[in-house]
């Protein structure tokens, strides 16, 4: 693993605000970010060393369906983004002093780069120590520990990106989204057909990242644990046919009645996924079980 000082500019302060809410970090220039990795922030304009966070992604291309939740993404050209899980913020920054950041850390660069590498695992662990010992998390310390003893796993614990995006989600209008969703899909789960409502899930097909994603067409009425499926890419719908896809894996278990199964439609019509929506999700599937 890898630690990463990432520049906040000082200037666009509410840029920080909006990844918090958003829990995504995007930059212009591309860099091998990995899922785990520790993510320092450090902001210009003598604002200082403000928060650590947890890369739960590799850091990927920004796609058009995705975007970025910035304002100023048409003069900036993102280029890359990734997720964060575990943010952590402090309300007085740590330090100030850009020498005794470098010290602490144990690496080189100027301070106007806007991501600079860590390498050194002791000076990763002095910063994240510094850091989290002054946080204003709201995570619990059992939460903490839990994730930090599965660091090696971040990029498939989802009990870590769930505890960061539930509280945006349940926020940000998440129920509108599935009673939605349930009426469009008479209240049955539009893979299995499943009708005990408590166990229905609205389903995003495209991470949620704003208003924006809320929307039928980047949506479906999953049962919970195709839902969790539908996370881990152990599953896609077809962009094309609508038809589910499944993982190598998902075929020879209980789940294989699912594979090729014709997704249920919507009413009204306009409401089923769109087909560059399910591509981004097609593509990722195929990386995640080299299909590709």
């Amino acid at each position: 693993m890898s630690g990463w000082i990432i520049n906040v500019d000082g200037k666009r302060r509410h840029n920080w605000q909006i990844a918090k809410d958003h829990a995504v970090w995007a930059t212009t220039k591309r860099f091998p970010i990995s899922a785990g990795d520790d993510l320092f922030f450090w902001e210009t304009d003598g604002g200082g060393l403000i928060a650590h966070a947890v890369a739960r992604e590799d850091a990927r291309p920004v796609s058009d369906v995705e975007g970025v939740p910035w304002p100023d993404h048409a003069e900036r050209h993102y280029r890359s983004r990734f997720d964060l899980v575990r943010i952590s913020e402090v309300t007085t920054a740590v330090t100030r002093s850009w020498p005794t950041l470098q010290e602490l850390g144990e690496f080189s660069g100027l301070p106007n780069r806007s991501v600079l590498r860590i390498d050194n695992e002791r000076g990763i662990q002095r910063l994240r120590s510094l850091v989290l010992r002054d946080a204003a998390t709201g995570i619990s310390p059992e939460i903490i520990n839990e994730v930090e003893d599965q660091r090696e796993a971040i990029s498939s614990d989802l009990d870590a990106r769930r505890f960061v995006e539930r509280s945006v989600v349940e926020r940000q209008g998440q129920p509108q989204f599935r009673r939605e969703l349930l009426r469009a899909y008479g209240a049955r789960c539009c893979i299995s057909g499943c009708d005990a409502e408590p166990a229905l899930e609205a389903a995003h097909i495209v991470p949620y990242r704003g208003d924006h994603t809320n929307t039928l067409a980047n949506g479906l009425l999953l049962r919970a644990d195709l839902h969790t499926l539908l996370d881990l890419f152990e599953l896609t719908i077809d962009a094309s046919t609508r038809r589910v896809h499944l993982s190598p894996t998902l075929k020879k278990s209980q789940y294989s009645e699912f594979d090729n199964i014709q997704l249920l439609k919507p009413t009204p019509q306009n409401a089923a996924p769109r087909p560059d929506v399910l591509e981004v999700h097609n593509r990722e599937f195929k990386r995640r079980q080299h299909l590709a």
